[in-house]
């Protein structure tokens, strides 16, 4: 796959990175739940890195629309995954997308993109393109607090501590 993930250096200097995996906290929960909010705190508290597992797939989805693909043939849309020279940057607090150089990462949050990233997550060749670059992100870290679809399942199935929010 041509999707790399690299890390930024974290602004407050109190970051170490190991060479060999390190905890692994995930945070599920359906939308609108506080996902974000809570494990972006959390991974700031700690001082460990933070991802969104669904940037993987609003930069997906990013791509998609500018390539004009059809979203409903999922072999396209996996090759596209794996062809296209795109990068997620991982941040304390931000997890960013970088397509052919560029920093798209504003772009992934508009609305229509995030319908696009929910429709394609449903094809398991697509879940399966971005998996390996998913659990990559816990390389070289200390710490990791990972939230979105199927962290705590599927990416990180032997997660150090998993939690499921619920909103009321």
């Amino acid at each position: 796959m041509k999707t790399d993930v690299h890390l930024e250096s974290p602004s407050e200097g109190h970051f170490q990175e190991m060479n060999e995996k390190g905890t692994i906290v995930t945070i599920d929960g359906p939308a609108a739940s506080g996902k974000t909010s809570v494990s972006r705190e959390v991974a700031r508290r700690l001082g460990w890195r933070w991802v969104s597992t669904g940037a993987f797939y609003r930069g997906l989805a990013y791509i998609l629309k500018e390539y004009r693909a059809d979203l409903d043939h999922e072999d396209e849309i996996a090759e596209l995954a794996q062809g296209v020279d795109w990068e997620v940057v991982l941040g304390s607090e931000q997890t960013r997308v970088i397509l052919k150089g560029e920093d798209v990462t504003k772009g992934i949050s508009h609305q229509e993109i995030g319908e696009m990233a929910s429709r394609i997550s449903q094809f398991s060749r697509v879940r399966e393109s971005l998996l390996q670059a998913q659990r990559d992100c816990a390389i070289g870290v200390r710490g990791l607090v990972a939230e979105g679809r199927d962290c705590g399942t599927v990416v990180f199935p032997h997660a150090d501590l998993k939690f499921y929010l619920e909103a009321k």
